[in-house]
């Protein structure tokens, strides 16, 4: 099985999206939570299902689409581990200067430095993103 990490970045992300989904639709808010937890256990089983990221020079960037969401996030096999760097929503482009947050040109040593920090519990994670007792 492979690590899954997620960047500040990404954890900024998920959390701003659910944050903002959950006011109106709190229900949303969980779907997407769920299809994101689901996308990660599949990344465990089978960290090259995702596309190559179009907009990254870097063959281990790659993308799975959430709809309307991208989970971008490398994979750095030698290590067996996964980063997650962004969610974004799949109608925003990413341009050159902002490709994957600056990350994607970085090779695995400095990014694993930047991402270090960051350890969490996946379990830990997505607890305490949403109520989901306020679910029904």
């Amino acid at each position: 099985m492979v690590s899954i990490e997620w960047t500040k970045d990404a954890d900024f992300d998920l959390n701003a999206i659910l944050t903002y989904l959950s006011k109106s639709s709190p229900q949303y808010a969980f779907s997407l939570l769920e299809n994101v937890d689901e996308a990660l256990v599949n990344l465990n089983r089978f960290p090259k299902i995702g596309r190559k990221v179009p907009e990254s020079d870097n063959v281990n960037d790659r993308e799975i689409i959430l709809k309307p969401y991208r989970l971008i996030y490398r994979y750095i096999e030698d290590q067996n581990k996964i980063y997650v760097i962004m969610l974004i929503h799949g109608s925003r482009q990413l341009t050159a200067l902002e490709q994957l947050n600056g990350i994607a040109g970085s090779d695995e040593l400095d990014f694993e430095t930047k991402i270090r920090e960051n350890r969490k519990d996946l379990e830990q994670f997505f607890k305490k993103r949403l109520d989901i007792s306020d679910v029904d």
